[in-house]
């Protein structure tokens, strides 16, 4: 395994849970119907 500071291993997964969690907001949001679309 790489010897990789600790600090740039939770900041990757930090950004990996960020994606994740993004994608499933999006993916609520694009249910909802929504009144005002903006592009």
């Amino acid at each position: 395994m790489l010897h990789t500071p600790p600090t740039f291993m939770l900041g990757l997964f930090f950004l990996g849970l960020l994606l994740c969690i993004g994608r499933l907001y999006k993916d609520t949001w694009d249910r909802i119907p929504k009144r005002t679309v903006r592009g």
